[in-house]
């Protein structure tokens, strides 16, 4: 293929060797042989328990490869490429319409627009019982090959082929913006500016000004970044803690990774503080994954497959150096692929991630393009010649030292770091100890190696030489979080607990101290005593610490000690009003007004916040306001459309009204939506009791056996049919309904009073 072809010529060569060799010279093969070499290096730190976990891993690596040959080899021809697409986008666009309809409704943001297409969805495909998707998983998935989509639409010579992209283009957008996954979101902004690239082909000026656009943009978000910080965006804090999580934790398997699969379970040693406790099951970034899991091949290879993309998006900005029957497939490929690279920023679905083989369609259909790449040559200088005409010669001359310093160089920083990944993957033997100790006198930048010292050290008890080595380890990073608190944990047992609180609070370690905490609270039965302890040493490292102060205050609730609780709230609010604290301190108010008001103070600090109104609902009602009540909960299911409680609330209130045609209106709404957080037994029974009123006792009685079906243990269920009973005159069923509401809820009231009555 001519630099200035507009055709692709298939290769017809039978020559295997021939055909092979061809094959090294693609775009992305040796980037995807490299990525292959460092999934088998990464099996080196795999230990016996975790060969299920790599074996699995690598399975999706060899598929993934496999497909990527399969792709290259039998689909090299315009026709055949034209027609995988056509499957590919297909079949993406059944994803995008199945996947939507299976999102786990506890992550999918259901307001507005997005709810009403996922209820519709719902509504024709109630796939009950089926798994459950990410929003973040289908999204970034569906923005990496809607490309192919919207090329067919735009570059392709077949009219109906034009429309079919089109169409499918506009499902897989819409099911994008359900999901509302802001890494697929900013998938969208970066094919937009990719396709805009390709379009403007032969109008310098109009690329000029994109190029500028993009700059401003990335300045923009550059300079907010800066300004307001990553934990301004939604699970922009957790993001970076697990980013740093990640490093600390690719430091220890600098060469090799941690190991095919293993991430999920080293994440907990590694953990910062804000994330103590809590399980990772990704680095939540394309390329730090790679990174810890494949190691520095791993690495070098995702930097290669994007030097790649960009420089095949370069090259073949004007897609008429591409054949006609190609373009759809390059530009779709090429979007793609930029696509990827940024959701990839935010997210790890591709390359090995979830859908593994499904990403490496792609380098594959550009690598059956039959696309070629410019040489890099460093070796004529041209524009450092340019630039410095007189120094150019001398560089040249230069040009061995030069590559003997670097070598040197490389090996300096290389070596130290093989020492210690070899010593964790040998770890506890003695050997590691010494490699440990070798490493932190060559390496004298990196604290990791004396931290490692300091674990094995801890681990033989000799807690002299552990202190020792962690507060080496702090001289040379001291934001060591691992040391500070392993540093903390020894000044504590050796009874200097002043300076562990120090050392505590340099490490943020009051979200570990709520995690333990947390621990303690879901024992059976709740170890209050120490959680009550863990949760004062939170607040001795953050005395302002807002979820600290919550959970305590739920301990002494529990513990039946409301004016500690009470006075605890009081006096954080005097100096810090918070709108999660004027939410708790209404829970323990003594009279209704006064819960009114607090809740209502907790809605002007946080109005987005859809679960306070129907706790101000709530709160009208105890104080008789009852159209204030109505509008607080219907503002509730505005925010949420699938929030259960305000409709519950609400056709109770429209039933003791007697408005039975609304309370029937609102209650059929909401099941036809079929979007249901909790199960919603007690939405049926809501609607049995309107069916009852309205002396439809058939629709009752069968409206009743749905709230059954949905669960099978639902008091409300049986209350009911417990008066259904009674109202037909069968006493001792009518008995035999209200005892089981007591097998399942020995403190009901209504049962016992219920049983009472009949005698």
């Amino acid at each position: 293929m001519t630099a200035t072809a507009t055709t692709i010529i298939p290769e017809t060569s039978s020559n295997l060797k021939t055909r092979l060799a061809g094959f090294v010279t693609r775009p992305y093969s040796r980037a995807i042989g490299l990525y292959l070499v460092g999934a088998l290096v990464a099996l080196l730190p795999v230990g016996a328990g975790g060969w299920p976990s790599a074996f699995t891993r690598l399975v999706a690596v060899s598929v993934s490869v496999a497909l990527y040959f399969v792709i290259t080899f039998l689909f090299n021809h315009p026709g055949r490429l034209r027609w995988l697409v056509a499957a590919i986008v297909a079949a993406t666009a059944l994803v995008a319409v199945f996947g939507t309809a299976q999102v786990n409704t506890t992550s999918l943001r259901l307001t507005g627009l997005n709810f009403q297409v996922y209820s519709t969805l719902r509504s024709f495909l109630p796939l009950n019982g089926l798994p459950t998707v990410h929003q973040n998983v289908l999204g970034g998935f569906l923005a990496v090959f809607l490309p192919l989509a919207l090329a067919l639409a735009v570059w392709d010579r077949n009219l109906w082929l034009r429309l079919y992209g089109l169409g499918c283009a506009a499902v897989i957008t819409g099911a994008i913006l359900t999901t509302a996954s802001r890494s697929a979101q900013s998938g969208l902004v970066a094919l937009f500016f990719v396709f805009s690239f390709l379009l403007a082909a032969g109008h310098p000026r109009l690329r000029c000004l994109l190029g500028i656009a993009l700059a401003i943009s990335l300045a923009a978000g550059g300079v907010y970044l800066m300004a307001n910080g990553l934990a301004s965006i939604e699970n922009g804090t957790s993001r970076t803690e697990v980013w740093r999580s990640t490093l600390t934790m690719a430091a220890d398997y600098p060469l090799t990774g941690a190991g095919l699969g293993q991430y999920e379970k080293h994440f907990p040693n590694y953990a910062t503080p804000f994330l103590s406790g809590t399980a990772q099951p990704h680095a939540h970034n394309l390329f730090l994954q790679s990174l810890v899991e494949f190691g520095l091949a791993g690495f070098i290879a995702m930097l290669m497959a994007l030097g790649t993309t960009i420089r095949l998006l370069l090259n073949y900005s004007n897609l008429k150096r591409v054949g006609a029957a190609t373009r759809p497939v390059v530009a779709g490929a090429l979007g793609g692929m930029a696509v990827c690279f940024v959701v990839g920023l935010l997210e790890y679905g591709n390359w090995g991630g979830k859908f593994a083989p499904a990403f490496w369609v792609l380098p594959g259909l550009l690598a059956a393009s039959h696309l070629q790449l410019p040489p890099l040559n460093f070796n004529k200088l041209a524009l450092y010649k340019k630039l410095f005409p007189l120094a150019g010669d001398r560089l040249q001359r230069l040009r061995l030292p030069l590559i003997l310093a670097v070598t040197w160089l490389a090996l300096f920083l290389i070596v130290p770091l093989g020492l210690i990944n070899l010593a964790s993957i040998l770890r506890p033997s003695p050997a590691s100890q010494v490699l440990y100790g070798v490493s932190a006198g060559l390496s004298f930048w990196n604290a990791a190696p004396l931290r490692n010292s300091g674990e094995l050290a801890a681990g033989r008890n000799d807690d002299a030489a552990a202190r020792t080595y962690y507060l080496q380890a702090l001289q040379r990073d001291p934001d060591d979080w691992l040391s500070l608190r392993a540093a903390a944990n020894l000044a504590e047992k050796a009874g200097d607990h002043a300076q562990a609180v120090i050392y505590w609070r340099k490490a943020a370690s009051e979200p570990y101290f709520l995690q333990l905490a947390a621990q303690e609270l879901r024992r059976t039965p709740p170890e209050y005593h120490t959680a009550e302890g863990y949760l004062k040493l939170a607040l001795e490292v953050n005395p302002g610490a807002t979820e600290a102060v919550r959970s305590l205050v739920k301990v002494y609730t529990d513990t039946d000690r409301r004016k500690e609780a009470a006075a605890l709230l009081q006096d954080l609010l005097s100096q810090k009003p918070d709108a999660a604290l004027y939410e708790q301190a209404a829970d323990l108010a003594a009279t209704g007004q006064e819960r009114l008001s607090l809740v209502l103070k907790s809605s002007n600090l946080d109005p987005t916040n859809y679960i306070i109104y129907w706790k101000i609902g709530e709160a009208y009602q105890e104080v008789d306001r009852l159209e204030m009540a109505e509008k607080a909960y219907k503002q509730a299911l505005v925010m949420r459309p699938a929030f259960q409680w305000p409709v519950r609330s609400l056709g109770d209130m429209y039933l003791r009204q007697g408005r039975t045609t609304e309370a029937q209106a609102l209650l059929d709404k909401f099941i036809e939506n079929n979007v249901f957080v909790e199960k919603p037994d007690r939405e049926f029974v809501l609607l049995a009791r309107t069916y009852f009123k309205q002396a439809k006792t058939e629709a009752a009685r069968t409206t009743l056996n749905k709230a059954f079906q949905h669960n099978p243990a639902s008091v409300a269920a049986y209350l009911f049919q417990g008066e259904l009973f009674k109202n037909d005159g069968n006493i001792e069923q009518a008995r035999q309904s209200y005892r089981k509401v007591l097998e399942l809820d020995s403190g009901n009231e209504t049962a016992h009073q219920a049983l009472e009555l009949l005698g």
